[in-house]
Formats: C-alpha cells, sequence, structure tokens
C-alpha cells in the first residue's frame, strides 16, 4: 500500500462523517481507523502522510492516533 492510498482512504472516510461537527467527524474517523486499519497500516499513515495533503478533519484524526498510540 502506498502513502497516496493511506491520503485517499483517510480523505474518503472523513468526507463520510461530514454530517458530523468537525471535532465529531475527527473523533469518527480517528474511531474508525483504530478499528478497522491494522496497527502497522496506522503507523505508516501517521509517520509518513504529510499533513498538507490530508483533509482537515483527516488531518486532526491523524492528531488524535498519534497521540493515543
Amino acid at each position: 500500500m502506498t502513502t497516496q492510498d493511506l491520503v485517499r482512504m483517510a480523505n474518503q472516510i472523513a468526507a463520510n462523517f461530514s454530517y458530523l461537527s468537525t471535532d465529531e467527524a475527527a473523533e469518527a474517523t480517528a474511531a474508525h481507523l483504530k478499528s478497522f486499519w491494522p496497527p502497522e497500516m496506522r503507523h505508516e499513515f501517521c509517520a509518513e502522510v504529510s499533513d498538507d495533503e490530508l483533509v482537515t478533519v483527516a488531518r486532526a484524526a491523524k492528531v488524535m492516533l498519534t497521540q493515543g498510540q
């Protein structure tokens, strides 16, 4: 899986929660990634993906994952 795949998927997941407030959507996105992405994938996402490539919600979810690891 490439870094671009992780970016695309994280941004799509974040978009699925667009009906929520930004904070709620970020929490839901982080929860989804914790539930459905294996630890190696989450680690690669947090370590390798540039914040510039992520939408606001996915960027906030990444911060939540980084702080929670």
